[in-house]
């Protein structure tokens, strides 16, 4: 995992998912001290999606996670149609916050009952 200080970078943060996007993104707003918005229903919906609690709380994801200006969406979104790379805006970052975490939704409403288990942790 690699953080950036530097916001005015087109990527301030990078992660691979591979623990579960709930532990992975609380990881990076931890370390960077913000907070994320975050609306799954894009990622749960549709034949053969994954449930919400494989979402959350599941691992072995393989995905890049990425955090950017939000100045910078047009060139990432041409970069994904050069690269033929399926991309998801999965929500915003705020900035820095004393209490960093992820406020879940589902199609604009806040999700409140969330799997106990918010991904892989080998050291549980």
């Amino acid at each position: 995992t690699r953080y950036w200080r530097d916001w005015s970078s087109d990527v301030c943060s990078s992660d691979l998912l591979s623990d579960g996007l709930g532990l992975d993104l609380q990881r990076v707003c931890q370390a960077s001290q913000v907070s994320a918005e975050v609306d799954i229903l894009e990622l749960i919906s549709g034949e053969g999606a994954p449930l919400l609690q494989q979402v959350i709380g599941g691992g072995e994801d393989y995905e890049l996670l990425l955090a950017i200006d939000p100045k910078e969406t047009e060139t990432v979104e041409r970069a994904a149609r050069e690269t033929n790379t399926p991309l998801r805006w999965l929500g915003t970052v705020t900035e820095k916050t004393e209490t960093p975490g992820i406020h879940w939704h589902h199609g604009g409403e806040t999700l409140r009952d969330l799997p106990t288990q918010k991904g892989w942790d080998p050291f549980r």
